[in-house]
């Protein structure tokens, strides 16, 4: 049975952990469709609208590539102004973070609860199991005292 250990670091906030998630799931952000508009036309069509798109200052997608499926072109730009986008998902992983960190330092809680009770309740054992032998021996040297009494009068 693997037992378990009560970690005091685990729970602690590391800046560090939480840039690391944090750029990740800003970057996974940008590569979902929900930060980018998608220009879907046939091909001869979607070069001139790309053209245009770039002329206004668009920025095509680093993070997925155009595709051609038949005679459709898909494009991907990145869509303007998604600061506030990226700022709550940046807010949506922090408190992930923190969530995480909360409920590993309520698990560690409570698995140190459990260890202290059940050490309380082994030594509350073990003290009435050395109780109880104390009560045998003392009921022993009783018997034989009593029968080397009846031995003497003999």
């Amino acid at each position: 049975m693997k037992t378990n250990v009560v970690k005091l670091n685990t729970f602690t906030f590391n800046q560090e952990e939480l840039d690391r998630r944090t750029n990740r799931a800003v970057e996974n952000f940008k590569a979902s469709l929900h930060a980018l508009d998608l220009i879907q036309l046939p091909f001869a069509l979607a070069i001139d609208a790309v053209i245009e798109a770039t002329k206004n200052g668009r920025v095509l997608s680093t993070h997925r590539k155009p595709q051609i499926h038949g005679s459709l072109c898909y494009i991907y730009l990145e869509k303007e102004d998604i600061q506030h986008l990226l700022d709550e998902v940046a807010e949506k992983e922090k408190e992930k973070y923190l969530a995480e960190l909360e409920a590993e330092k309520q698990r560690n809680i409570d698995l140190l609860a459990s260890q202290l009770f059940e050490q309380e309740k082994a030594k509350k054992e073990k003290a009435e199991q050395d109780r109880e032998q104390k009560m045998k021996d003392a009921a022993m040297k009783d018997a034989l005292e009593y029968f080397e009494s009846l031995e003497a009068k003999q």
